[in-house]
């Protein structure tokens, strides 16, 4: 059978930061604030945005592109046929 004394646990408390106490914002128990990003990171992210930018940019290309592509003969074929459309009222008018 297992022995049923009452254990103690010390606790420690430990008073809040005082800049945060001052600012009236009482006891803060998360993390601490961020820290301002290095140059280097700074850079990094912007490189990053940048070819996220140029890559959407290429995507919206291809697409136009691709539109082109099937756009351009669907026009001369329609104007192909148009003409020739024309040109057999006009023939079947003469007769």
């Amino acid at each position: 059978m297992q022995d049923e004394r009452r254990t103690s646990h010390p606790v420690e408390i430990i008073p809040p930061d005082r800049s945060a106490h001052e600012l009236g914002g009482g006891q803060s128990f998360g993390a601490a604030p961020p820290q301002p990003l290095s140059p280097f990171l700074r850079t990094m992210i912007m490189i990053a945005a940048v070819a996220a930018a140029l890559g959407l940019l290429a995507l919206l290309l291809v697409f136009a592109a691709t539109v082109a592509l099937i756009a351009v003969p669907a026009a001369l074929f329609a104007g192909g046929a148009a003409w020739v459309g024309m040109r057999w009222r006009a023939w079947r008018g003469r007769g």
